[in-house]
């Protein structure tokens, strides 16, 4: 359920275009994790701040179910076959740092479900 969570994330991710104090101090955030972190090297603070926001809503609310339970409307992924990079799960997982920590356990419980490419776990 959780490949489908973030096949739907990109999708929804166009959604935030904001301005406020508050959406570039968490742009600035984001994109100073990620560098520390060597993931998503092109993300700037505005690009960031334009998909995000000041919330990250769209990627918060998958997120918003309980002991790794994904909010998620129907079947995004339809019957595709998607790879999940240990990259990828590490963006994302700066993401909900960022924009929605109350959230953190519920993505780290959706993220022990999936099988990632090239990991050792």
């Amino acid at each position: 359920m959780l490949a489908l969570a973030l096949l739907a994330l990109p999708a929804a991710w166009g959604c935030g275009a904001d301005t406020s104090p508050l959406a570039k101090h968490r742009a600035e955030e984001l994109v100073a994790a990620t560098e520390a972190a060597g993931v998503a090297q092109n993300v700037t603070v505005e690009n960031a701040e334009a998909l995000y926001g000041r919330s990250a809503e769209s990627v918060c609310e998958v997120f918003n179910g309980s002991d790794g339970e994904l909010n998620l409307p129907g079947n995004p992924a339809g019957n595709h076959y998607r790879v999940f990079t240990e990259e990828g799960v590490e963006y994302t997982r700066l993401v909900v740092k960022t924009y929605c920590p109350d959230r953190l356990d519920n993505f780290e419980a959706a993220v022990d479900e999936l099988e990632i490419a090239g990991s050792s776990r």
